[in-house]
């Protein structure tokens, strides 16, 4: 009875530390305990308990979301955790491919977007990271309304995040992101790296084919505010507290990819027309653009 009881507040805490760690509001995973308790060994513990909960029954996308949300925001998993997730992915599913190749790829000298000491291992990191984007792009695809667990839209923009970073930093070996998303890539950054041996300057590599898949999808949950919404709500998330939230996120997503690859500036501007979306920004923020665009 009393190591039921153990196991239930281990339960109910590693719930409430993943709602910490991945907040809806992303700027609150800066606080400085957060950060210090992430490279902790009871915040490992946590976050595999995390996945553990989410390895029951047949995957949905929501549970597929949130166990690779939590392995591209820490370190690897343990092996046995790894290959539990693998097992239980269809054998036709991207997620599969991609997982079992970021698993393989994850030893000590390398990980996801954070490249290894041997510039050999290029083209490995552009297939891995295409893997990335062709997962997203059939988990986007698929018709929420007929899953039960779909992704949620605040682990399906983390995950976008992560991919814009990775393909950043292979094709020009920086990358601009919010302060936030740089520690979630140094919390998953492995030790005794050389962080510019990967880099992929062949423009022909096809990185604007991801950087149009994301704009198009920033696109498309902004214009269609009913649609967004319904996710959200889908999700059993409060649709007040979080949709003016979503609505900066998917902003400053549009600002960092525009000013990445020197496009998609006319589609930011558009949307900036707009005074539905304007209304849900910070004042500083929309008028920092809005005098960034009399330049251009």
């Amino acid at each position: 009875m009393i190591l039921g009881n153990c196991r239930r507040s281990f339960l109910e805490l590693s719930t409430k530390y993943f709602q910490k760690v991945y907040p809806f509001d992303w700027r609150e995973s800066l606080a400085e305990n957060m950060i210090s308790l992430r490279g902790t060994e009871l915040s490992r513990k946590l976050l595999e308990e995390v996945i553990r909960r989410n390895l029951k029954g047949k995957l949905t996308y929501g549970q597929i979301g949130r166990v690779v949300m939590v392995w591209l925001g820490s370190k690897k998993p343990a092996d046995e955790l790894c290959e539990e997730f693998v097992k239980r992915l269809d054998m036709d599913s991207s997620w599969r491919v991609f997982i079992e190749n970021l698993r393989g790829k994850e030893d000590p000298e390398s990980s996801l977007g954070s490249p290894s000491s041997s510039s050999v291992e290029s083209p490995i990191m552009v297939s891995l990271v295409h893997q990335f984007h062709k997962a997203m792009e059939d988990t986007f695809n698929v018709n929420w309304r007929n899953d039960i667990d779909y992704i949620s839209p605040s682990c399906f923009l983390y995950l976008v995040d992560r991919l814009l970073i990775s393909v950043s930093f292979l094709r020009d070996g920086y990358f601009l992101t919010t302060k936030s998303s740089f520690i979630e890539w140094l919390c998953h950054l492995q030790p005794n790296i050389n962080p510019s041996a990967n880099i992929v300057t062949d423009k022909k590599v096809g990185w604007l084919g991801i950087f149009s898949f994301v704009a198009s999808n920033l696109q498309q949950f902004l214009y269609n505010k009913k649609e967004t919404g319904d996710w959200i709500k889908n999700s059993n998330i409060n649709f007040n507290d979080y949709y003016a939230l979503l609505v900066l996120r998917l902003c400053v997503f549009l600002c960092l990819l525009s000013v990445s690859c020197g496009c998609f500036f006319d589609l930011l501007f558009t949307l900036l027309g707009k005074n539905d979306i304007t209304s849900k920004l910070p004042r500083e923020f929309f008028t920092a653009l809005r005098e960034e665009k009399k330049t251009l």
